[in-house]
């Protein structure tokens, strides 16, 4: 699956031919039931997200430096399971980077456009 995904990102990197420019591709957020309980909707990621990451991470966010060195070009910033997510619904932590690194991360490159494909993005940096 590692290969698959470089291939993805190298394709779309390719065509976007950033050269300055940052992409950000958020995975979005669940939806909460509308009878105002303590339950979601099925969280389904953002199509742009999983066809980059395959990552159904609700909160996950993957971004694109071409600046960067290439093993840190594309990095994916998850958010922290708590002992609460995995005591009552069996989470388990995703690989990535914390998701509260995300904005210190952003404010590094706060001068260089930016563009957000995917969810809508929910930071301070932005």
């Amino acid at each position: 699956m590692q290969e698959l995904l470089t291939q993805r990102r190298a394709r779309v990197a390719a065509a976007l031919g950033f050269k300055d420019e940052i992409l950000v591709v958020a995975a979005g957020d669940p939806l909460p039931l509308p009878e105002n309980t303590d339950q979601c909707y099925p969280f389904i990621t953002h199509a742009e997200h999983a066809y980059l990451s395959a990552n159904d991470c609700a909160g996950a966010v993957l971004v694109f430096d071409p600046k960067a060195p290439q093993s840190e070009q594309w990095i994916e910033f998850v958010p922290e399971v708590t002992e609460g997510e995995r005591v009552w619904e069996g989470k388990s932590q995703v690989p990535g980077r914390r998701l509260a690194e995300l904005d210190p991360w952003i404010n590094t490159r706060s001068d260089r456009p930016m563009a957000v494909l995917g969810a809508g993005l929910k930071t301070a940096a932005v």
